[in-house]
């Protein structure tokens, strides 16, 4: 909440700065301004703007707010006619002055102007809490000759704010009476100084073991004994519940209710309190006073949350409830509580964990909040944005042995609360290291090196994150070393650091051991096991896979020579790498660069340029004592199709052929605090040592190449059939040959050619498992940027919004869900029973689908969208070629009309309803609490009727004018209007007529005359004429409506000609008779814009002057006098 509160704040500020960029108004006021003190300006006398009044010596008035004041020039005065002034003064005013909640004066060390100062600007501040000038405008004033000070006020945005003046002869009413403004009179009934609360009553409700609310009664001024006062109850804007009328005599201070009392039967709702006062014996009664609006049931922070598989930390969401648990008739030995299950429903496929599916609150503990983490699953396959919703749910009560408790009714009835999830893509990208070792960056550049050493393999340059390799000799023969490989991998995430090693077996005999054995260790800061890891292996041993939390996947593949390392980064590392493995920017020309940025053609120099010393390697070097944030230690996945599953790996998800294959390294039955030192893992009984001796130094061994035959015998073409063979019969790459995953001039060839090599330097056959492990890898890889190959196979799909698997050819012998229980697997495809159909027998064929309703949480916005179509969500949708939309629409006087659309079907779970135009209704209720928005109801038949659903709740909105929450909870917004089913916005004009727009403040339903007229800009105030001459004067008025201005003069005069120009000008030509007498007359100008809004008019006082001159002389009129030849 107190963000919230910030954010409003901050709006406020944002508006008044917006007003300092408006300080040249008084320079614009002054271009051609003559004489604003002849004008007839507005006067403001209301006695509560005086500085000596407070907000509360007016009882029963509302807050003066100037926010609907006309931008123009008024004048300040009493009830005498006397003159005031806005304050001036080194400080601003305090709240609660001029009744008012921020007054705005005249702060800092400047007077009022002189009348030779013409038009100046001043800032109006107000104070905002505790900040003098927090809220600010910028203001014009002139001071007059008669001594009156003008002032040209700007409209403040926000209410209760007002403008403040000196005075202290506000009219003040006699005890137990009030101000009415609108008679200018005091009346009788008491003032209430503040406004009602409404809130739950913790100790009723325990004492009653019931939900009770109490409405606190204001206190009045001036209080008295004979004081009554009516209280009336609002739930979710409905009709008034429960009224009563509670006397102050009795000592009652606040009035009270429960849910039993306003016969409410579920929680879920909102609720206020209404207050009126009046005297005892009166019928005057004051106005209501509305309370604060309270929550009654479930509350959740925040209902929408966006993540990104980029995310450093997760999101949090809090859930609390408002009211206490009560059970009545709970059986012996049950506990009271209430169980909410944290469920996702995916209107994409399942792409976002949580930290738990589930929370619980007892009637013990009811008053608190708990929060759990979302974050978007790590993935490797470019699938694009989803979205999904978490569904929180009170589940049923539970009657086992194990967990009886009982949940009381109301709070079963509690509506679903849920929390729309918008997760973001990031693609991603792999490199790799292959035994003894061919590399692949990520950009796609291939290179072989052989030397002994550790290397930064990969390494962002934004964040604590690095991948070192350690490659020993793997093979010799008698004192020739023939092939060097990895044999170690080590991986810095944040302050952990795990590495897998089998480097200290560099003296073992390989030739002996089929499997090397790989040791793990970790070392952390943070609990055990870290939370930054998750670690997997297969049964055998020789793989692992480790996922860190910021979404990188490491992959190692160990054989007997050593092993290979593939290395997954997410998009937040594109452009942000450095290593053996390029710098990933999507371009293989650049890839070869040492740490200080320069390029090279040599593979050596290259290689060489990334060798770390001992000092620096990962395998030995401690994290820091103080951990960094990371994710939290297990994520579930929280649907109804997996159950609930929470582990330490959730948040990365890898493509797997074979999933089954993967065993969590690390899962303890619990967590505990270790420190560094303890906090050692190894796979065996055996200890693992940190120092044996690995060589750093020596950069330059010469490796010999060896020759065919090996000595074993083996010559080239038997090495190159038997890795031909053995990659290009199996299942795998038939499969993957089949979806043209892999190229033969790439992949396959590379590969080949690899295997061969590797016979030959280790004169050993057993290299062609391991190759195709990498034919695999690439396989899958390649399958991951194909997104239509992870979607549903149905030819009738043709949206992305499904359930993402892998492509059924790679599934081999594994089906979809199991069959459900149901059918048989049969290559990879369910068969099902009769009676049951959809490709994981899940669905019935004669059940209607289930709705749960909308991809957009079943609001649409007619400014963004077209809202001729919606995304139904539900359960059991099948392609039947039949399915029918029904669409409910209940007119104003009940009317129903029913209208059929055909359904295009995009998933189980998915079914497109085209929808009829969507009108705004207006509803038969009263303007103030009109429905806005336009609703109907939306069910689904896949048979054409024969079999129908539930309904579920659609509505279109106009975000201009209304503002929707849910389908059934609309509302329309303040500074708008909705004419004509047609919303629009404050000032905005009419389309047909220019004379008319909309004004919120007169009608929020209706055209209002347009406010603006014509301002009078360039009339002279005085001119000096002479008998028998021309006289020429230049006319120009300012029309805020943008329509066409004409001028009109009084009284009209002969020989006289006006003519209208471009922008609302005109000029007025006169050839004065010889025969007019001198002498002064007045002549009034008056500019009329075509809605006949006439500007307030201005005079020019005519001095007519005979000329004097004889002998035909011409007379020339100068400022101080007549010239005369």
């Amino acid at each position: 909440m107190k963000t919230l509160l910030q954010r409003q704040f901050l709006c406020i500020v944002i508006v008044s700065v917006a007003h300092q960029a408006n300080s040249g108004i008084c320079d614009s006021l002054s271009d051609g301004e003559t004489d604003i003190c002849e004008r007839n300006v507005t006067v403001l006398k209301d006695p509560r703007r005086q500085s000596s009044i407070s907000s509360d010596l007016y009882p029963g008035q509302s807050l003066l707010c100037d926010a609907a004041l006309t931008e123009t020039w008024y004048r300040f005065e009493d009830d005498a006619g006397n003159g005031l002034t806005i304050p001036t003064g080194k400080q601003c005013l305090k709240a609660g002055q001029c009744g008012t909640t921020a007054p705005l004066n005249i702060p800092g060390d400047v007077a009022n102007p002189s009348v030779e100062d013409g038009i100046v600007s001043r800032q109006a501040c107000g104070e905002l809490n505790g900040t003098c000038c927090a809220l600010n405008y910028t203001i014009c004033l002139r001071k007059c000759s008669n001594g009156a000070i003008l002032y040209y006020l700007r409209r403040p945005h926000g209410c209760p704010i007002s403008y403040c003046t000196t005075g202290n002869t506000a009219v003040l009413c006699k005890d137990g009476q009030i101000f009415n403004q609108q008679k200018y009179q005091c009346e009788g009934y008491p003032q209430m100084t503040s406004y009602p609360e409404i809130g739950l009553d913790k100790d009723k409700s325990n004492r009653d073991k019931q939900i009770a609310f109490g409405c606190s009664i204001p206190e009045t001024k001036p209080s008295s004994d004979n004081d009554e006062f009516e209280v009336k109850w609002i739930v979710d804007d409905g009709e008034p519940h429960n009224n009563r009328v509670v006397n102050v005599t009795s000592g009652i201070n606040k009035v009270y209710t429960t849910i039993k009392e306003l016969r409410i039967t579920h929680l879920g709702f909102h609720i206020q309190c209404q207050v009126r006062s009046k005297f005892g014996g009166n019928d005057t009664t004051s106005p209501w006073k509305t309370s604060n609006t309270f929550f009654a049931g479930l509350s959740v922070y925040p209902a929408f949350v966006e993540v990104a598989e980029d995310d450093e930390l997760p999101t949090n969401v809090t859930v609390w409830p408002t009211v206490p648990i009560f059970c009545s008739n709970k059986p012996l030995n049950y506990s009271c509580k209430i169980v909410l299950s944290l469920r996702v429903s995916f209107v994409d496929y399942e792409d976002i964990v949580m930290s738990r599916c589930g929370l619980e609150f007892t009637e013990s503990d009811w008053d608190r909040a708990v929060t759990f983490d979302v974050t978007a699953v790590q993935d490797s396959v470019s699938d694009g944005d989803t979205r999904s919703a978490i569904v929180v749910k009170l589940l049923n009560e539970s009657k086992s042995a194990a967990s009886q408790y009982k949940t009381p009714e109301e709070w079963l009835k509690h509506h679903q609360v849920k929390i729309e999830v918008h997760s973001r893509d990031a693609p991603s990208r792999q490199c790799y290291s292959i035994y003894d070792p061919h590399y692949k960056t990520f950009d796609g550049r291939h290179y072989n090196y052989q030397n002994v050493g550790e290397y930064i393999f990969a390494k962002s340059t934004v964040r604590k994150f690095q991948v070192n390799t350690r490659i020993w000799v793997c093979r010799e023969r008698e004192k020739w070393k023939t092939a060097a490989c990895n044999c170690g991998v080590a991986i810095a995430d944040g302050d952990d650091i795990i590495s897998i090693d089998m480097c200290q077996w560099q003296n073992a005999n390989r030739t002996v051991f089929k499997q090397i054995p790989l040791r793990v260790k970790i070392r952390s800061p943070n609990k055990w096991p870290t939370s930054r890891f998750g670690v997997f292996h297969n049964k055998k041993g020789n793989e692992y896979k480790v996922q860190t939390s910021s979404g990188a996947t490491v992959r190692v593949l160990a054989g007997r020579w050593g092993m290979s390392v593939y290395l997954t980064v997410p998009a937040s590392d594109n452009n942000r790498t450095a290593g053996l493995c390029g710098n990933n920017n999507n371009n293989t020309s650049d890839d070869l660069k040492d740490p200080t940025g320069s390029e090279t053609i040599y593979i050596k120099k290259f290689v060489q340029s990334w060798r770390v010393s001992r000092n620096e390697s990962l395998f030995r070097v401690s994290p820091s004592e103080t951990p960094t944030p990371n994710k939290a230690e297990k994520y579930c996945r929280c649907n109804d199709e997996s159950g609930t599953d929470c582990t330490i790996s959730n948040f990365v998800k890898s493509v797997e052929v074979t999933p089954a294959k993967w065993i969590p390294l690390l899962h303890p039955p619990r967590l505990v605090e270790r420190s560094v030192e303890e906090s050692d893992l190894t796979t065996s009984d055996d200890d693992f040592d940190d120092d044996y001796k690995f060589n750093y130094i020596d950069s330059d061994i010469n490796f010999v190449e060896p020759s065919w035959p090996t000595p074993n015998g083996i010559t080239n073409e038997e090495a190159y059939q038997l890795c031909r063979d053995g990659l290009y019969e199996s299942a795998v790459v038939k499969a993957c040959m089949a979806l043209d995953l892999l190229t033969s001039s790439d992949a396959i060839d590379r590969t080949l050619a690899d295997c061969v090599e590797d016979i030959k330097l280790t004169d050993d056959l057993s290299w062609v498992p391991s190759y195709l492990s990498v034919i695999e890898e690439s396989c899958v890889q390649e399958s991951l940027k194909n997104k239509s190959l992870w979607i549903n196979t149905d030819p009738s799909v043709t949206s992305i919004d499904e359930l993402i698997k892998p492509p059924q050819v790679l599934k081999e012998a594994f089906c979809e869900g199991n069959c459900s229980g149901r059918g048989t697997c049969l290559d990879g495809v369910c068969q099902c029973p009769s009676g049951y159909t959809d490709s994981d027998c899940s669905v019935e064929v004669d059940r209607p689908p289930e709705l749960y309703g909308f991809t957009n949480l079943g609001l649409c916005d007619v400014r963004h969208h077209p809202c001729r179509r919606t995304f139904v969500v539900g359960d059991g949708f099948l392609d039947t070629g039949n399915l029918i939309c029904y669409i409910e629409d209940t007119l104003a006087n009940g009317t129903v009309l029913l209208t059929k659309t055909k359904g295009e079907f995009q998933a189980v779970n998915e079914v497109i309803c085209p929808l009829p135009n969507m009108r705004i209704q207006l509803g038969n209720s009263s303007p103030l609490t009109v429905d806005v928005g336009h609703r109907v109801n939306v069910r689904v038949s896949l048979d054409g009727g024969r079999l129908i659903n539930n309904a579920v709740n659609y509505t279109s909105y106009d975000s201009v004018c209304q503002n929707c929450t849910s389908p059934t909870h609309c509302q329309l917004k303040p500074n708008s209007c909705l004419i004509n089913n047609r919303c629009y916005g404050a000032g905005e004009a009419s389309e047909h007529n220019w004379c008319v727009q909309c004004v919120p403040q007169k009608d929020n339903y209706r055209w209002s005359k347009h406010l603006g007229r014509p301002v009078l800009e360039r009339v002279p105030s005085h001119i000096h004429v002479i008998r028998g001459a021309n006289v020429t004067v230049h006319l120009r008025a300012d029309n805020p409506v943008g329509n066409r201005t004409t001028f009109k003069l009084r009284p009209t005069l002969p020989f006289t000609t006006l003519v209208h120009t471009v922008n609302n000008s005109a000029v007025w030509k006169w050839t004065v008779p010889k025969a007019v007498k001198t002498g002064d007359f007045l002549l009034e100008v008056q500019a009329i814009d075509e809605c006949g809004r006439r500007s307030n008019p201005r005079t020019i006082r005519v001095h007519v002057h005979r000329c004097p001159c004889k002998n035909s002389g011409d007379c020339l009129f100068t400022r101080s006098h007549l010239n005369a030849d």
